[in-house]
């Protein structure tokens, strides 16, 4: 007994050290696979011996349990989509239901409370800020400033999304350690304004409307903490500020308002060797104030995309329980009438839902996307009741909701950006109770 009780001691206090290993390697260069190993030996492991030890109440926890069902249904799909059905499938399966539901126990361990989850998030925001300090003055050492769109950490979208979950991570962070500033606070201060400008450089328009996330995280502790959170905002609207002047006095390159695409995607790749050509940047003239003719704020291609999905949804059987979900997850067409909007690869042509809902709705039907909507719903409420220990959670919820809204890729089969910012924070809100019983005056 002694012995058990020791290894549930241990568990809890090494639970941060699962949130440094499941967040770090989206700052710094590490191979995908041994990645995946390492998340698999001490996270997901970890994670399942908790299961194991504390059956009772782990099970009395609402937020992991609708993780569990959440990925229950869409492995459901998963291999209804990629039938029939073989021994590599079935593991593959397997093996991203366990690097789901393990990091996520492990993760509703941690309270800020731990000796180790202070040092872990200095960790994070400290490579964090290298990293995306680095990439946008060796990105901007070549490309037109500002107006290129900013691409150091990958894809101008993709790279936002992760450095906005950095800055909504340092902008809570900064509020959750306490109402006084202390020297340690310089970090994540310093910290979150970097990641601002990164995003807003990328000139992604989701990613910084989800950046309200980092606005939410400052309204949870505004009482106790209305220095700090005066001190945030003071931060977030200098950079804001700099950036849109930084925009408006560029000078403007000739030619169309719309982005200039680096790579025509509109035909299959050609096998036959072309001479290289000069490295052309997305530009974006506006930034992420971009207007069509008629001077709106244009989404028309998401929502085009978006209507493209909705008219396969032909039976109700495709809208209870959606299309099922295969290996990419994309929509597949032997040879679109608007290539523009899709993508050649070597399994064909594809086109991802460019929103989490849909992909939900698409790959799910109703009950997929109830599920989703249930499990943002009930995590960030958990969260947001727990006061500053629910600061992180509650903010990344925030900021991931908005997210999903625009963009995503594959919220179940992917281990990017999407795995990053949608089951992390589930994972550290799921510890909370659902409901906080005040007691009566």
């Amino acid at each position: 007994m002694f012995k058990i009780d020791t290894i549930r001691k241990w568990l809890a206090e090494y639970s941060p050290l699962g949130l440094l290993l499941m967040v770090l390697p989206s700052f710094i260069p590490a191979d995908s696979g041994l990645t995946l190993r390492m998340n698999l030996l001490f996270c997901a492991l970890p994670g399942l011996l908790i299961a194991a030890l504390q059956p009772k109440t782990v099970f009395k926890q609402p937020g992991w349990l609708l993780i569990v069902l959440f990925t229950a249904y869409f492995s459901a799909q998963q291999l209804r989509g990629m039938l029939p059905l073989d021994a590599h499938i079935v593991r593959m399966s397997a093996t991203t239901a366990v690097m789901i539901l393990g990091p996520a126990l492990l993760l509703s361990r941690i309270r800020p409370g731990r000796k180790l989850y202070p040092a872990v998030m200095r960790i994070i925001l400290l490579a964090a800020s290298v990293r995306i300090g680095y990439e946008l003055v060796h990105f901007y050492s070549t490309a037109p400033f500002p107006l290129a769109r900013f691409a150091g950490m990958g894809h101008p979208v993709t790279g936002s999304r992760i450095t906005g979950f950095a800055a909504v991570l340092a902008g809570a962070f900064f509020l959750q350690s306490g109402p006084r500033l202390n020297r340690w606070d310089w970090l994540p201060l310093l910290a979150a304004p970097l990641f601002l400008a990164a995003v807003l450089y990328s000139h992604s328009r989701s990613t910084a409307l989800a950046i309200a996330g980092t606005a939410a995280a400052a309204v949870l502790g505004i009482r106790s903490r209305m220095k700090k959170t005066l001190i945030l905002f003071a931060a977030t609207a200098v950079t804001f500020a700099a950036y849109t002047a930084s925009v408006e006095l560029a000078p403007q390159p000739a030619g169309s308002t719309k982005t200039a695409v680096t790579k025509d995607f509109s035909q299959p790749a050609s096998k036959e060797k072309k001479p290289p050509r000069k490295h052309r940047y997305a530009v974006r003239r506006g930034g992420i104030l971009t207007t069509d003719q008629r001077g709106l704020v244009s989404a028309h291609a998401r929502l085009d995309i978006w209507q493209d999905h909705l008219s396969r949804m032909t039976t109700p059987q495709d809208w209870l329980i959606g299309k099922g979900l295969g290996m990419n997850a994309f929509v597949m067409e032997p040879q679109p009438a608007a290539t523009h909007w899709y993508q050649w690869t070597e399994h064909g042509w594809q086109l991802h839902v460019h929103s989490g809902y849909f992909w939900a709705l698409y790959h799910g039907g109703l009950i997929g996307l109830g599920l989703l909507l249930a499990l943002l719903s009930v995590a960030f409420f958990s969260a947001a009741r727990a006061g500053s220990a629910g600061h992180v959670p509650a903010a990344l919820i925030l900021f991931c909701g908005v997210c999903l809204l625009f963009n995503s890729h594959r919220l179940l089969v992917d281990g990017g950006a999407d795995y990053l910012m949608l089951f992390v924070p589930l994972g550290l809100a799921a510890g909370f109770p659902v409901s906080v019983h005040r007691p009566k005056h």
